[in-house]
């Protein structure tokens, strides 16, 4: 009578942890879904870390639900409820291997941690296919009666080579990690670890248990770490904005310009009104540029930068000489991303020669899954390879571009240059992203 008294509070505690559980689960989809924090492979990975969940918390539960139940419908109810259950036990081992190598290794060059934890995975299921006519792993019996089979323990064979390689991947790269996904790693790993070790000895089931609760507190560390770069990424940006912003008010181009103009009212009014149109507008998108990060079409960022070479022109004349190459125009990028490679091929390459004179050429071309714009002078050149090779705006103006190309468009920015040879800057575009709906501008 006590003996199955006990019995009896087993199972209620069973149903009644599954249930919650499984309510864990729905509301952890919901605020992944619903929150933005993380980034996306964070997101994608934790959806199927709960979605596999479910269908193994789901398992053990219509499995106690339909336990000892006639007939061929709850039979067929018990195997697959089983079966979902073994299945997804080591598919929860394996995702967090792959999750781990997403964040370790993003370029996939590590092949063999790969390979070993898909061969466990694969022979894990390969013994739960066999388990299901020879009760290799388990058996039902004909009142669809669950009962352990004689080689159980091969069952959690898959599963524990899967999170040992996992520990000694995070032991290997535990440099590639931060301290928060070390520990959370670390919960994830070991604590399902012990509960594994510790199955065969229990008649209560504390795996499911010991997973919810390694994942839950993964999930918790993830957040909060990623919480907290979200908010430090934010303060970057806006120091990136005052870094812009100071880049572009260049005092001297300014005075140069007023000064250029202030000539020319005496003697040429007509090109003066023309050079304070093109001062206005040069000034309009900088300041623009400041309070959005939208991209813009390049057309736009083209005419700004050509309200700066025309007065660049007035200052300069036929000792500047513009070369324009364009065989597409039809894609966005980040404000003010062209004109300052094009400001810094004037004053940092043609400026720096002898003679002062030169050639700064712009073109674009279309490749099969990106843009490339590229600014090219025949100016003085640098050897990229030293740690100084331009001055403190030239180099302001390259951080800000490859941080706004990267954060908005996820582009990037290549440098190529010689001394005496002149440079080449190359802005490379994404065409997933060059078609996003632009800013104004």
């Amino acid at each position: 009578m006590e003996v199955a008294q006990n019995a009896q509070t087993i199972s209620l505690w069973n149903l009644s942890v599954d249930v919650a559980e499984l309510i864990i689960c729905v509301l952890s989809i919901v605020q992944i879904v619903t929150v933005g924090k993380l980034d996306r492979t964070a997101r994608h990975y934790f959806l199927w870390f709960y979605i596999c969940t479910i269908f193994f918390v789901g398992g053990n539960l219509a499995g106690q639900l339909l336990y000892g139940k006639t007939g061929w419908i709850f039979r067929a109810g018990v195997y697959a409820a089983n079966y979902c259950e073994f299945l997804f036990s080591a598919a929860l081992a394996y995702i967090g291997a792959r999750y781990m190598l997403a964040l370790a290794d993003p370029d996939r060059r590590l092949r063999l941690p790969r390979i070993l934890t898909t061969v466990f995975f694969g022979l894990h299921f390969v013994l739960l296919n066999v388990s299901q006519f020879t009760g290799l792993l388990y058996e039902i019996d004909r009142c669809n009666r669950y009962s352990r089979g004689e080689h159980f323990y091969l069952a959690l064979l898959g599963p524990t080579l899967i999170l040992l390689c996992c520990l000694v991947l995070l032991i290997v790269l535990r440099s590639r990690f931060s301290r928060r996904e070390r520990i959370a790693f670390c919960f994830y790993l070991l604590v399902p670890l012990a509960a594994l070790a510790a199955q065969p000895f229990l008649n209560y089931y504390v795996t499911i248990q010991a997973m919810l609760i390694a994942l839950l507190t993964m999930y918790i560390f993830n957040l909060s770490a990623q919480t907290e770069r979200y908010y430090r990424q934010e303060r970057e940006a806006e120091q990136l904005k005052i870094n812009l912003m100071m880049s572009q008010i260049q005092p001297h181009f300014l005075y140069n310009s007023l000064g250029t103009i202030q000539a020319l009212c005496r003697s040429d009014p007509k090109t003066a009104e023309r050079a304070v149109g093109d001062f206005a507008q040069f000034l309009r998108h900088n300041m623009r540029s400041i309070e959005s990060d939208q991209p813009i079409l390049f057309r736009q960022e083209l005419n700004h930068t050509q309200n700066y070479l025309a007065l660049q022109k007035l200052r300069f004349g036929d000792d500047l000489n513009i070369v324009y190459d364009l065989e597409c125009e039809s894609f966005s990028l980040p404000t003010l991303t062209l004109q300052p490679l094009v400001e810094n091929a004037v004053s940092h390459g043609i400026r720096q020669t002898e003679s002062g004179r030169g050639t700064v050429t712009i073109r674009t071309r279309e490749m099969e899954d990106h843009y490339e714009v590229s600014v090219s002078d025949d100016g003085a050149g640098f050897d990229p390879t030293a740690t100084t090779h331009t001055g403190k705006g030239a180099h302001i103006a390259l951080t800000n571009i490859r941080s706004r190309l990267a954060r908005v468009i996820g582009g990037s920015l290549r440098i190529v240059s010689a001394p005496g040879m002149g440079t080449t800057a190359t802005i490379l575009i994404p065409k997933a992203v060059s078609h996003s709906k632009p800013g104004s501008g």
